[in-house]
Parts: structure tokens; sequence; C-alpha cells
């Protein structure tokens, strides 16, 4: 769930399906149980497959646009074709275009290949996981683009016990907060992340390869306890810091003596823009990472 921190007072109509594009044939549709496209297939609604599906099973979703507010309360695969040509918008006002999780308890739920939009601010959220991430297993988040027009940040909430979060594009004003036991974060473009490796002895969390840019925070690290990891990540053109670390005095969330923060190969650079010169010089004083004396390049 969502934490709320203090940062020095900155408030933070055919549809032809070929083997080429997703590997089984028109023919064979009708063999796969949960396969949803506009026309011709079990289901042209992805929410009534997702609602007769098993755990364990996964949801085939061919080329389309899909106008649906989707609720995730299974251990299941949701796998587009690609996210070029597979686009899920909202379907009415919603609190989340995808919301995942309810009472119970998943293992790991997958979401691949899609294109989620925003369209004239119907949902407040992009993807939210709606109950605490001990709750899933595992979450993995692959090959999508979050796609937002509007001039308000469009926020992802993706948590679970492991979660990987990869090679996924997020427009401008769309910004991810990421939360479990085991995080990873690898080879994504993004706007802006938190990534909070949750409370507890052994947690961790990597951010390896991604780039950073033109957001608010690069990458707001707010751990309960546990080891970060920043290797190889392009963080560039922020407007406040490019890694802030929430630890006293960049931050009230946790105590240092209980983290570790690990660095290399990082361009960190050019980011700033925003912030006071005051709160600058609580960090390297140039606006790229904070706390003074992290070295992550």
């Amino acid at each position: 769930m969502m934490r709320v921190v203090k940062l020095f007072g900155v408030g933070a109509a055919l549809v032809v399906l070929v083997v080429s594009v997703i590997g089984i044939s028109v023919e064979s549709l009708s063999f796969q149980p949960y396969t949803v496209c506009p026309s011709g297939c079990p289901f042209s609604k992805i929410q009534a497959a997702l609602d007769a599906a098993k755990d364990g099973e996964t949801i085939t979703v061919g080329p389309g646009v899909y106008r649906e507010n989707l609720k995730i309360t299974k251990s299941v695969s949701l796998v587009g074709a690609d996210p070029a040509q597979v686009r899920l918008m909202p379907g009415g006002p919603a609190y989340a275009l995808i919301q995942v999780g309810d009472e119970s308890t998943l293992g790991t739920v997958r979401i691949e290949g899609f294109t989620l939009q925003q369209a004239a601010g119907l949902v407040q959220r992009s993807v939210y996981t709606d109950v605490v991430y001990s709750s899933i297993q595992g979450f993995i988040f692959r090959n999508n683009r979050v796609l937002n027009r509007e001039e308000v940040d469009w926020l992802g909430s993706i948590a679970g016990g492991e979660v990987t979060v990869e090679k996924n594009v997020f427009s401008s004003n769309s910004s991810a907060e990421i939360e479990g036991y085991r995080v990873r974060v690898v080879n994504n473009d993004l706007w802006s992340v938190r990534a909070n490796p949750s409370w507890g002895t052994g947690n961790e969390a990597v951010v390896e390869g991604n780039t950073f840019r033109l957001g608010d925070f690069g990458v707001l690290l707010m751990p309960g306890s546990g080891k970060f990891e920043l290797q190889g990540n392009t963080i560039t053109d922020n407007d406040l810091f490019g890694v802030l670390l929430a630890v006293p005095p960049c931050g009230d969330v946790t105590d240092p003596s209980r983290v570790q923060v690990t660095g290399s190969g990082n361009e960190i650079a050019n980011n700033g823009k925003r912030l006071p010169p005051e709160a600058k010089q609580v960090g390297d004083g140039e606006g790229n990472v904070c706390p003074q004396g992290a070295d992550l390049a």
C-alpha cells in the first residue's frame, strides 16, 4: 500500500491472429479456452475470460481496443499479443484500470503485452494492488506500455512478495510504486518510480538498466529495511532529485542503519531543476543524489 512521506516539504474490424504475432493460428483459437478477441474467439471481453478462468490459467488477448475496467482475483497470466496491438482503456469511471486482489491469498499474477491508456481522467490508477503485498506471492509486469496524455500523474501500484517490473515503457505523468520483499526493476523506460522493499530482514531491490528521465523524482527509494542495488541506470533531467533515499535528512521513513545501498555504472546528471537551493544542499549540492555522500555512479 502507498505510504505518504515528507521530503523537504516537497509533495512528492476484423482481427486476424497469425502465427507470427502471437504464436497461434486462427484455426487453433477454438481450442484455446481463455482466448479473447473482438470477434470469433471464445470471449470478446477480457473480464469475462478472467471470471471463467481458474488459478494457473493463461488468458490470451488478441489485437484490438478493449474498453473495460478489470479486476483480477485469481492467480492467472493475462497476456496480450503486443503492446502496439492490444489497447486497454477505461470502460467508465473507476479507481483503477486494472485492480488486482481481494481478500484471498494469490499465487503469481502476470500482466504482459498491453498498452494501458488513460482517457479523460476516468481512472485514478493504471494498476492497483488492492491487498497487502504479503497476500500475493508474485507479481510480474512485463512488456507493457502505460500511456497517459493527461496533466495529472497516473500512478501504478504494483506489489507482491516477489515483484518483477521489466521492459515496460511509462509515458510522461505515468509513475509506478513498486513494493515487495524482493523487487526487480529491469530494463524499463520510466518517468518516475518509487521502489519500496518492505519491512523485515533479507529484503532487497535491484534496479538495473533502466532509463528515468523528465519526471519528478527519478528513483525514490523508500525501504523498510534491506539492500538496494542500482546498476547501469540512466537517471537524468528530473525535476527533483535523480535518486532519493528516504532516510534522514532526506526523508523520514527509515533508520539508515537498517539499509544498504550500492551502485555502479549509473549516469545521474542534470536533475533537481525545481529543487530550492537549500534542498539541494541536503544532498549532493546539485540535485542529483540525496543523501550527501551516497556514491552510486
